[in-house]
């Protein structure tokens, strides 16, 4: 009695083998415009490429700076760099409240060439929620006016 229905058994596979196909192409759709809306980007007209307040505002900032002058070498969101007056001590400045963000500091040059061998600290200002306070130093270095080094900071938010 079950020689004669194979038919049906295999008819079934390919059903449930042509709705997995369906369900998995429906599932890995390009994303459409009605979708990116869906999700909160939007384009304004004149805007072209251009990414929302809100989707631009959570994008990392970064700066890279350099030893000894303190001065920018590179940035994404840092407005303005300073040496301060003791050895080693710098701000970074960026273009909001960076208060609530997380911090990350690291030695690092500028360019292609090894950094020193140094160490490097970072934390928020007291007086300024857009300013990074940051402390380098090289153990190594004598005197100690050569212990600033290079470094990266960036901002996460």
């Amino acid at each position: 009695m079950t020689k004669g229905r194979w038919w049906i058994g295999v008819t079934a596979g390919v059903a449930v083998g042509l709705g997995a196909v369906v369900a998995t192409e429906a599932a890995t759709d390009t994303a459409t415009a009605q979708t990116a809306r869906q999700a909160g980007f939007t384009r304004r007209r004149g805007h072209r490429g251009k990414l929302e307040t809100s989707v631009r505002e959570g994008q990392p900032r970064w700066a890279v700076v350099e030893a000894g002058s303190g001065s920018l070498a590179r940035a994404k969101g840092a407005t303005a760099s300073a040496k301060l007056a003791a050895v080693g001590d710098y701000t970074v400045t960026f273009d909001r409240d960076v208060s609530a963000c997380s911090i990350q500091a690291s030695v690092a040059g500028p360019g292609t060439a090894a950094p020193p061998r140094g160490e490097v600290v970072a934390w928020r200002s007291a007086d300024n929620p857009q300013v990074v306070n940051v402390r380098t130093f090289d153990p190594t270095a004598t005197p100690a006016e050569t212990n600033a080094v290079p470094f990266h900071v960036a901002v996460l938010c």
